[in-house]
């Protein structure tokens, strides 16, 4: 049953995952962090520092410019806590 397993990959590997490009996930709003230094980003769970870049989905939930901007690009066109689908 490890041949079934190692076929789902192969056969995974061939569908195209739905992402963004980096210029679509630049198009959403960078803004400057000033909040509380204890709140964690959803996709890394690391603090925020003030001063740091954050990307705003159109949502309002942000993350860390390169976490979610990695997300998007590599697994997934939906925001990592509420689930919105940002392209179809």
């Amino acid at each position: 049953h490890s041949t079934d397993y190692l076929l789902l990959l192969q056969l995974d590997e061939t569908v195209q995952k739905k992402t963004l490009s980096k210029s679509e996930v630049s198009a959403f709003q960078v803004r400057i962090y000033d909040g509380d230094s204890s709140e964690l980003c959803a996709i890394c769970f690391a603090n925020y520092t003030h001063g740091e870049k954050v990307t705003t989905l159109p949502c309002n939930h942000y993350f860390h410019e390169a976490c979610i901007t990695q997300w998007l690009t590599t697994s997934n066109v939906t925001c990592p806590m509420c689930g919105m689908r940002l392209k179809d």
